[in-house]
């Protein structure tokens, strides 16, 4: 299973030693997308892997009493939030710029 490569078993999203996404046999990077996959992709990849990880050190720090499927979740659900409020907030608004829709994705927040 995919899954089973992209995830560390402290629930942290697997990264090389140079904390980059990992690569498969073929060089495509495990990140459980691997269609149309370009270089802006993959840099948004890293990113929120790595912010990922950070989730997962701070929660085991706060909570360390968490399995790591459940610090895995957390993160995963953070990671989500992030990146929903940057798609509702700044993209979203750019592509449709005007008062009444920024309003509208501003109340979400």
């Amino acid at each position: 299973m995919e899954e089973d490569l992209i995830r560390a078993a402290d629930g942290k999203i697997h990264l090389d030693s140079n904390d980059e996404l990992d690569y498969d046999k073929d060089g495509t990077p495990l990140t459980g997308f691997g269609d149309n996959f370009w270089v802006g992709l993959h840099v948004f990849h890293a990113i929120f892997a790595r912010e990922h990880n950070y989730i997962i050190d701070s929660l085991s720090v706060v909570y360390p009493g968490m399995t790591s499927d459940e610090k895995y979740g957390v993160a995963r659900l953070c990671v989500s939030a992030i990146l929903a409020k940057i798609h509702t907030v700044e993209w979203t608004p750019t592509l449709l710029d005007n008062s009444a829709s920024t309003l509208a994705m501003n109340i979400n927040w």
